[in-house]
Order: C-alpha cells, then sequence, then structure tokens
C-alpha cells in the first residue's frame, strides 16, 4: 500500500490501499474508506496531469443519459444477461452507505462467480431523498448490479471425490453417496471416486432469490434492507432501471477509467 505518516508515529499497520496515519491517533488510518479502485484513478490521473496538464482532467464526465430501449439494446449486443437487486436504500450517511454497498456488491459477485454464474461486472447504484443520484443521505432505491457472461448451469454438477488408492477417505466418500437416491454414482473416473448431483441452484436467479443471499458478506444495513424486501430483475426488465438510474447505466454499458 500507500502509506504516509507525516509526524512519523504509526503503530499499526493497514492492509488499505492508502494508508494516511492520523496525526492525532497513531493507529488509526484516515484513509480507510478510499477503495483500490478511486486510488488507481488518481494515480492514472495524476500522470496525465504530469504529462500533459490540462483543465479537461478536472472535469467531471457527463455521459448521455441512456433510454429503457438504449439498456436493453446495449446489453442485447454484449450478449451478457444483467441481473439486479433493486431495494430501499438505508437511511444512513453517505459515507456509511457506499462501504455497505461495496461489501455487498462483492459479496454477492463472489459467490455468483463461486456458483459458475462468471460475473463479467458488477456495480452500485443509489439515490438520495430527493431523487438526485450518488449524493447525500439515501433515502431512495439502491441497486446491486451484476451482468453475467453466464446466467444459467446445467441442473446437474460433477463432485469429485478422492482416489480409490487413498482408502481411509475414499471408503468415507463412497459409504456417504452409495446409498444417495439424489445422485448418480459412485463411480470411478481415472483413479477417483465421482458422483453427479443436482446443482443447488441451477440459475443466478435461483440464488439471488433464496435465502443462500444472506449468507455471503454483506453490509450490515444493507442486509437489514434485503430481509425486509427486495426485488430482482432480470434481462430486459433491467432496463427499467434507466426510469432512475440512466446516467450510471450509461457509464456501466461504456466504461472509461473515470469511473463513476
Amino acid at each position: 500500500p500507500v502509506r504516509f505518516d507525516p509526524e512519523e508515529h504509526g503503530q499499526a499497520a493497514f492492509d488499505d490501499p492508502l494508508v494516511v496515519i492520523d496525526p492525532t491517533d497513531p493507529e488509526r488510518n484516515v484513509a480507510a474508506v478510499l477503495s483500490a479502485a478511486n486510488l488507481a484513478r488518481v494515480q492514472h490521473f495524476a500522470r496525465e496531469l504530469l504529462a500533459d496538464p490540462r483543465e479537461e482532467l478536472f472535469e467531471p464526465a457527463s455521459p448521455e443519459p441512456l433510454t429503457p430501449a438504449g439498456v436493453r439494446d446495449g446489453f442485447e449486443w454484449r450478449g451478457t444477461t444483467p441481473v439486479a437487486v433493486r431495494f430501499e436504500a438505508p437511511d444512513v450517511v453517505e459515507d456509511q452507505l457506499w462501504p455497505q454497498l461495496d461489501r455487498s456488491e462483492a459479496g454477492i459477485a463472489d459467490e455468483l462467480d463461486r456458483r459458475g454464474f462468471d460475473v463479467f461486472r458488477s456495480d452500485a447504484f443509489a439515490e438520495d431523498e430527493g431523487g438526485e443520484n450518488d449524493a447525500g443521505d439515501a433515502d431512495g432505491d439502491a441497486v446491486l448490479l451484476f451482468e453475467l457472461a453466464v446466467a444459467e448451469r446445467p441442473r446437474v454438477e460433477r463432485h469429485d471425490g478422492p482416489p480409490v488408492g487413498v482408502r481411509e477417505h475414499a471408503e468415507r466418500f463412497y459409504e456417504a453417496y452409495a446409498d444417495d437416491q439424489s445422485s448418480f454414482g459412485p463411480f470411478v473416473d481415472g483413479d477417483r471416486y465421482v458422483v453427479e448431483r443436482e446443482r443447488e441452484y441451477a440459475t443466478a436467479t435461483e440464488f439471488l432469490d433464496s435465502d443462500a443471499i444472506f449468507d455471503v458478506a454483506l453490509g450490515a444495513h444493507v442486509e437489514t434492507a434485503l430481509e425486509d424486501s427486495y426485488d430482482l430483475l432480470v434481462g430486459d426488465d433491467v432496463a427499467t432501471l434507466a426510469d432512475t438510474f440512466s446516467a450510471e447505466l450509461a457509464r456501466f454499458l461504456d466504461p472509461s477509467v473515470r469511473g463513476p
């Protein structure tokens, strides 16, 4: 990590991408909220500024907002499946909301990947009470968006056991599945026992619409909001988010170094 300790009195180690030791508290990193992506953006634009100083580097990007039809066309061209979890944003200040949205987005994306649904990219959006996105205390909708390269897996999955020659583990595996009517096998493939069994969730939608979503790492307030209620939007239905998040969806479908 990049580390600054002006008083040279830091007493703790941090895994954050940027570490700035609080001059009055040697065990506090005042830059802990900064994400690795935003630090990388600062580094990128610092290089750009040094190489070619110009005002436009300080001007915010303003993408052309997308209509629902534009969102549908964008994902259709990409050949991916968008899935969005929409819920009422927790009523907390922005500095608390965004780390929790980021944590929840990452937790769900990791689990989707682990289950073989191959998250191509993901993002989080939120609107404030006044309807202006990404500012102030949130009291409108929040969205966790996942673009999937694989949205559906075969109903059956393969489960490899230990090598048959490893007696203790092999016998335990064989006995566990020998009388299991819900699986196929055990059989021998190469030198291992193998069974084929029904996949717990064959589609990403099944997983996201189940209680298993609460087994992943979620922000505390986000988890509470999801427990209250959430809507699951899949495929073309994601385009309805353009009514509220047209600029965010435009940036998602045409990303740049500037980010959100």
